[in-house]
């Protein structure tokens, strides 16, 4: 299979905080982005998941849940794609995302 490339721009996604320009409810099949933002202005992705249902699967996840521990700073990004099991695939390998079991196998 031929490299894909990804760039990650937080302007072309959606997010689930309300006060966020790109505010909209998750819905459909897509991928979303779990990211840290530190005060420092430092941040990283923690977690890359996708779903036939944004909505329910954000709902009950258990990463978000976990990672509030850790941090107040988190910031869930979505998309939709068609394509969404192929393009995780894409995203995980570029970010390497800590909290993802298959980056640490």
């Amino acid at each position: 299979m031929a490299q894909l490339g990804f760039t990650f721009y937080p302007k072309d996604w959606f997010t689930t905080n309300i006060y966020d320009k790109n505010y909209k409810d998750p819905e459909g099949p897509g991928i979303y982005i779990i990211k840290e933002y530190e005060e420092t202005g430092e941040n990283r992705v923690l977690y890359v998941g996708s779903s036939s249902d944004l909505k329910k699967r954000l709902g009950q996840h258990e990463i978000i849940r976990i990672a509030s521990f850790f941090t107040f700073h988190l910031k869930i990004y979505w998309q939709n794609f068609d394509d969404y099991l192929t393009k995780e695939v894409v995203i995980i390998n570029h970010f390497k995302p800590p909290l993802n079991k298959k980056n640490n196998e």
